[in-house]
């Protein structure tokens, strides 16, 4: 009786962690709070645990690529998207480490971006709406 036990408990696992599997596209637009330069729109692809990026400045990168990453953490559930990444910054000014978080609900479809700079006055702080697609 005990594999059937072992059997169930990994199907409700599974079931709970379907999401973290899908393949994702977020089209993001930032509000009013974007700087002057700054990419206003954004696309994120979630896709086997790996989320890629491309602005309208152009490029599309995997965001745990970025050299000198030392963290690098997205997770995606029925409800959010999140990300957590810190960047080893030897020339900045003030921080050696910088961190970048993004927030999307997957509900609502509001984001949130947060980037810090060398400099403290470089801090960026972004909020919008994504519209979200879901592949096969």
């Amino acid at each position: 009786m005990r594999p059937w036990i072992a059997l169930a408990a990994s199907l409700v696992l599974a079931g709970c962690n379907a999401n973290s599997r899908d393949s994702v596209t977020f089209s993001c637009e930032a509000k009013d709070d974007a700087r002057p330069g700054d990419s206003r729109r954004v696309v994120f692809r979630f896709e086997d645990r790996f989320l890629f990026i491309r602005t309208d400045t152009g490029g599309t990168d995997n965001v745990c690529t970025q050299d000198r990453t030392r963290l690098c953490d997205v997770k995606m559930t029925a409800d959010t998207l999140t990300l957590r990444q810190e960047v080893e910054r030897p020339y900045c000014g003030w921080r050696p480490l910088v961190s970048t978080t993004l927030d999307i609900d997957r509900h609502s479809g509001a984001f949130t971006f947060t980037q810090q700079g060398c400099e403290p006055d470089e801090d960026m702080r972004l909020t919008g709406h994504c519209e979200m697609t879901l592949h096969d």
